[in-house]
């Protein structure tokens, strides 16, 4: 499945000075479901808290939740890039995780 395009970018500064990254933020999703409403957010914490969460909302409570830690990436040249790709990856298996029905149980 293709990543979504749509994110914005803010100016992060790692810890300790170093370089400005971009910190990415905002995979948006909203996805009907058995008739209902859902939306999967997925953003970057950024290198200071070098964490991506994604939470699945239904009525803006949160009924799911994924957090990946990328501390061991954060002096990579392709920071970015690698950092991009793990939002995309762990938001599409948000989606896949609903769509199959495997969140099915805290969804009643």
């Amino acid at each position: 499945m293709p990543v979504p395009s749509r994110f914005r970018t803010l100016g992060a500064r790692p810890r300790g000075g170093g370089r400005t990254r971009q910190m990415q933020l905002g995979f948006n999703t909203n996805i009907r479901y058995r008739g209902v409403q859902f939306h999967v957010q997925t953003e970057d914490s950024g290198a200071a808290r070098p964490h991506v969460v994604t939470h699945l909302y239904h009525g803006g409570t949160i009924l799911a939740s994924e957090k990946s830690g990328y501390s061991e990436l954060v002096e990579e040249r392709d920071l970015e890039a690698r950092v991009r790709a793990l939002m995309g990856e762990q938001h599409q298996e948000m989606v896949r995780r609903l769509q199959s029905g495997e969140l099915d149980g805290v969804l009643e």
